[in-house]
């Protein structure tokens, strides 16, 4: 540290009536609690008379401040252990957070009426399979079809999800459900599940690889069907509409 060039405090005070014929002079200081370091570097003391100024140009320089290693180890210690601390409360509020939201996300309210149609499945199995409704299919009048594979059994799905402005209402979406859930036929697409999450209206249907019949039917570009083809398309219909009928 550099040496000040003048006093940086100076306090003249009469001490003759305190003074004895024999006595000691020294200094003496303290800050209760606080740890602090004071340096005389020189001083200047006579009995009679006025003391001799002090050439503070030629005072040593004040001593560097060394905080022994053990004191440097130890503040080391404190302040990696806050740290430590600090990102460990930091990781749980996180954690905390994603799993209430997580909770939000997937509670269902389930309704007396559902459990009358065979088929309900979880919607988080539903948003697991489609990975938060990434993989979208196409989009249609109703809403969006998007694609993905059920939990465990790994079986291909296409889900469509009923947009809120659809003209296909709830009671439309219960006659659906009630009619493809209690049917089986070749001619006809399974529906393997559904389910209802507020407004959300999502039906789990059989994944058709080849995908729409209108992009093969009017396609201009590539293969097209022929006439016997579209013929043997029409007739399948005819015997999936006549099942239905009947």
């Amino acid at each position: 540290s550099i040496v000040p060039n003048h006093s940086l405090i100076s306090y003249s005070i009469d001490l003759s009536p305190i003074m004895l014929e024999h006595m000691y002079v020294g200094f003496s200081t303290g800050i209760q609690k606080l740890e602090s370091k004071h340096y005389i570097l020189a001083w200047s003391f006579v009995m009679d008379g006025k003391a001799p100024e002090l050439d503070l140009s030629r005072l040593p320089s004040i001593p560097q401040d060394c905080t022994p290693l053990w004191k440097s180890f130890k503040l080391f210690l404190f302040i990696s252990a806050a740290l430590v601390a600090l990102l460990f409360l930091i990781i749980m509020v996180g954690i905390s957070y994603l799993t209430k939201r997580k909770r939000k996300l997937m509670f269902e309210k389930i309704d007396g009426w559902e459990m009358d149609y065979p088929h309900r499945l979880p919607y988080r199995k539903i948003y697991r399979a489609t990975k938060g409704f990434e993989e979208e299919l196409g989009k249609g009048g109703f809403g969006s079809v998007y694609k993905g594979p059920l939990p465990r059994s790994g079986i291909e799905v296409a889900v469509k999800r009923v947009s809120h402005g659809s003209k296909q209402g709830m009671r439309e979406f219960v006659a659906e459900v009630s009619c493809l859930g209690r049917t089986r036929h070749r001619n006809l697409i399974q529906l393997h599940g559904w389910c209802r999450r507020g407004e959300d209206l999502l039906l789990v249907y059989e994944f058709m690889l080849n995908g729409s019949l209108d992009c093969h039917l009017f396609e201009t570009e590539g293969s097209r069907l022929s006439w016997v083809q579209r013929f043997k398309i029409r007739k399948v219909i005819a015997f999936g509409l006549l099942y239905l009928h009947e």
